[in-house]
C-alpha cells in the first residue's frame, strides 16, 4: 500500500471517519482544556514581582517603557499592561481582567495547537491524545502558567504554533502580510517571539506552501537587523544577570560571577545546552540536574520511571519519524522535512536567547512547536507501522502505549500544579504581606498597589489540594 495513503498531507478516504476524529479530538481536547482552565482561573495574582510592574506603569510614561532596558525590550507587554490597569475604572476591575486575559491566553494556546495540528485521517485524534499531554506535561509550559500580570511567553507560543499552521495552508494573498504582523506582534511581546520569523524564514526556504521567499527574506533582513541593535547595547547588559542553576545546585549571582567571571561563555554553553536539553529530555531544570540528582541518590520512584518514559519515548518516535522523512525524498514526505527544520529553528531561537541564564519557561515556543512534531510522528507511526509485521506492530504499540500513558500521567501533574500554584501564591499574600510593608516604606504607590490587590490575592476560597497519598509517588508535579 502506498504511504501516501496515510501520509499527514493526504487526505482520509472516509469523510465519515474523518468527521470522527475531529470530533473526537475536539472533545479530549475541550475536557483536558476545561480542567486546566478552571484550574489557572483559581489562580490569583502573585505578590513578587507583579506590584512592581504595575508600579511602573503608574509611576513611569508609557514612552519610556516601551523603549525597555538593555536586559528586556517587550513593547507590547507594557502597552496591554499599561492599556488594562489605567484604562479599567477601579483597581479590581483591572486584576479581573488581567485574569481573563490570562486564562483566555491559555485556551487560545490548546484551540490553536488543535489546529496547527491539521487532522487528516481517521486516527489523528490519537495523535492528538498524544500530543496534547506533551504540551502540558512540560515543564516549560507548567512554568507559564502563573501570570505576571499577563504571560508575553504564552503569547509567543501561540504566534508560533500560528505560524507553523500558516506555513503549511494552501497559499493565500493575505499570507505574507499575516507573517509580518505575527512576527512583529511575537518580537514585540518577548524576545522568544523571534521563533515565529524564524519558523517563516525556514519553512519559505524549505518551499513551504502558504509563504513566500520574498517575506522571508524581509523577515530575515529585519531580524538580523534587530539583532545588530540588541548586540551593539550589549555593553549595558551584565555579564551574568540572574543566579544560575550548575549541576546538582543554583549558584548566587556573587558565586557565579566568582566561578565564572573569567570565562563567561563556559556558563553561557552550558545554559544553551541545558534548554535543549530542557525541551528534549526534561532535564535539567532551571540549569539544575534534579532528575539526575533525585535518581542517584533516592531510591527509584514512579515519577522518575514517567518522565524518563515520557521524553525518551517522544524522543524516539520524533527521531525514527525525522529520519525516514529526510532518508525519504519524495514529494509525500516534503511537509515532514520541513516541519523537522521549523523544529530545529525554533529551538536554536530559544537556546540562544537562553546564552545569559536559563529558566525552563523561556523554551516555551519551541516546546510548543516540538508538541506538533509528536503529533506528526504519532500520525505518521499509527499509518506506517499499521502495515508492518506482527513483531514491528507489538513494538510500535508498546512505544506508543508508554509514551501516552507517561505523558497523561505528566499532564495530571500539571493539572496539580496549577491548583497548588494557587494556594502557593495565596500563601505568599498572607505570609509575605507584611513584611513588603515593612520594606517599602516610602513607595507610596507600591504600598497602594499591593492594598488594591490583597483581597484577590488572599481570597479564602483558594484552598490547598493535597494529593491522593497513592498519587503523590506517581504525579511529582515539580518536575
Amino acid at each position: 500500500m502506498d504511504y501516501t495513503a496515510f501520509s499527514t498531507s493526504a487526505r482520509d478516504p472516509s469523510a465519515d471517519n474523518l468527521k470522527f476524529a475531529r470530533v473526537a479530538a475536539a472533545v479530549y481536547a475541550g475536557v483536558l482544556g476545561l480542567a486546566l482552565l478552571l484550574a489557572v482561573w483559581r489562580m490569583p495574582i502573585g505578590l513578587s514581582e507583579v506590584v512592581g510592574v504595575l508600579e511602573n506603569v503608574e509611576t513611569q510614561p508609557l514612552s519610556e517603557l516601551v523603549h525597555g532596558s538593555a536586559e528586556y525590550v517587550r513593547p507590547l507587554f507594557w502597552m496591554t499592561v499599561a492599556a488594562v490597569w489605567r484604562g479599567a475604572p477601579t483597581a479590581s476591575g483591572a486584576l479581573d481582567a488581567f485574569r481573563v486575559l490570562h486564562v483566555l491566553s491559555v485556551a487560545a494556546l490548546l484551540f490553536v495547537f488543535v489546529g496547527a495540528c491539521r487532522l487528516r485521517h481517521s486516527a489523528d485524534w490519537i495523535a492528538v491524545a498524544v500530543a496534547m499531554p506533551v504540551l502540558i506535561g512540560t515543564s516549560a509550559f507548567r512554568e507559564n502558567l502563573e501570570s505576571l500580570p499577563l504571560n508575553p511567553t504564552i503569547f509567543a507560543c501561540i504566534l508560533a504554533l500560528a505560524a507553523c499552521r500558516l506555513t503549511e495552508a494552501p497559499r493565500r494573498h493575505w499570507h505574507d502580510a499575516a507573517a509580518v504582523l505575527l512576527s512583529v506582534l511575537a518580537v514585540g511581546a518577548k524576545e522568544q517571539g523571534l521563533v515565529v520569523p524564524a519558523i517563516f524564514i525556514t519553512a519559505a526556504f524549505l518551499g513551504a506552501p502558504g509563504i513566500s521567499r520574498r517575506v522571508a527574506w524581509a523577515l530575515l533582513i529585519a531580524s538580523a537587523c534587530y539583532g545588530a541593535v540588541r548586540l551593539l547595547g550589549a555593553d549595558d547588559i551584565p555579564v551574568f544577570m540572574r543566579s544560575l542553576g550548575y549541576g546538582y545546585s543554583e549558584l548566587s549571582e556573587a558565586e557565579v560571577y566568582e566561578r565564572f567571571g573569567a570565562a563567561p561563555w563556559v556558563a553561557y554553553a552550558y545554559n544553551m545546552g541545558a534548554t535543549i536539553g530542557n525541551v528534549l529530555f526534561g532535564e535539567p531544570s532551571r540549569g539544575i540536574l534534579m532528575w539526575t540528582r533525585r535518581v542517584t541518590q533516592d531510591p527509584v520512584a514512579p515519577w522518575m520511571i514517567v518522565q524518563a518514559l515520557a521524553y525518551l519515548g517522544a524522543l524516539v518516535m520524533a527521531g525514527v519519524w525525522a529520519a525516514t522523512a529526510v532518508i525519504d525524498r519524495s514529494a509525500a514526505r516534503a511537509s515532514d522535512r520541513r516541519a523537522a527544520m521549523v523544529f530545529v529553528a525554533a529551538l536554536i531561537v530559544c537556546t540562544v536567547l537562553a546564552f545569559n541564564y536559563t529558566r525552563d519557561r523561556m523554551a516555551g515556543p519551541a516546546a510548543a512547536v516540538y508538541a506538533l512534531i509528536v503529533f506528526r510522528a504519532t500520525s505518521w507511526w499509527l499509518a506506517h507501522y499499521s502495515r508492518a509485521g506482527l513483531f514491528r506492530q507489538a513494538c510500535a504499540a508498546a512505544v506508543l502505549l508508554l509514551t501516552a500513558s507517561a505523558w497523561q500521567v505528566r499532564a495530571g501533574g500539571t493539572l496539580y500544579y496549577a491548583h497548588d500554584t494557587a494556594w502557593e501564591l495565596r500563601k505568599e499574600w498572607l505570609v509575605d504581606l507584611g513584611d513588603r510593608q515593612r520594606r517599602f516604606v516610602g513607595r507610596d504607590r507600591f504600598l497602594t498597589i499591593m492594598s488594591q490587590m490583597r483581597r484577590q490575592g488572599s481570597d479564602a476560597s483558594i484552598p490547598a489540594t493535597p494529593l491522593p497519598k497513592w498519587a503523590t509517588p506517581w504525579v511529582e508535579y515539580r518536575w
